[in-house]
């Protein structure tokens, strides 16, 4: 196996071997981001979740509905008032990151098929136009996926406890001044 990862909400440690094929790193992303999504569940079943939100997140899961899965997971921790924020906060960080790993994957493998597709002189046109079809889906996929992994590590910088401290907290100061640090 290409990469080794232990199970904890704080680490993910990926050791790194310079013999990966594409495919080893393919399956290890998403092999990843499947122990990150089940953390996500177990922390949000210790808040509480209801059974048919449970089935709803793992039908997502078996569907290969990654980004759906965590936009989902992320609505449910705004509505569970007892849920570790900050820890929460970093599951969804990391699954997001991860995600984009996967997306990354998936982007090189579509842009290989294409190429050829394009090279290729008796590539019928709509099967053309289904790939580039396909390849613009995994575009506005990843864009949010962009957008939400920014976004969560950023707030992963920032504590949870401080805003409770400090009701005039300034957070956007207190984010630039981590970010020239």
């Amino acid at each position: 196996m290409c990469y080794k990862y232990e199970r904890h909400i704080d680490t993910y440690l990926l050791a790194v071997s310079t013999s990966c094929t594409h495919s080893t790193k393919m399956a290890d992303a998403t092999a990843r981001l499947g122990v990150m999504l089940a953390d996500m569940l177990e922390l949000l079943q210790k808040g509480l979740i209801e059974e048919h939100s449970v089935t709803t997140l793992n039908e997502m899961k078996e569907k290969k509905q990654f980004g759906d899965y965590l936009a989902l997971a992320e609505k449910f921790g705004e509505c569970m008032a007892f849920l570790p924020h900050d820890e929460y906060t970093e599951l969804l960080s990391k699954g997001w990151t991860t995600y984009l790993d996967v997306l990354n994957h998936d982007r090189k493998n579509l842009k290989k098929k294409l190429t050829a597709l394009r090279e290729d002189k008796k590539t019928e046109p709509d099967i053309l136009a289904k790939y580039e079809g396909n390849m613009e889906d995994l575009c506005v996929r990843r864009a949010t996926a962009v957008a939400c992994s920014v976004r969560f590590k950023a707030m992963t910088m920032i504590p949870f406890e401080s805003f409770q401290k400090d009701p005039a907290l300034d957070a956007v100061k207190m984010y630039d001044d981590k970010m020239k640090a």
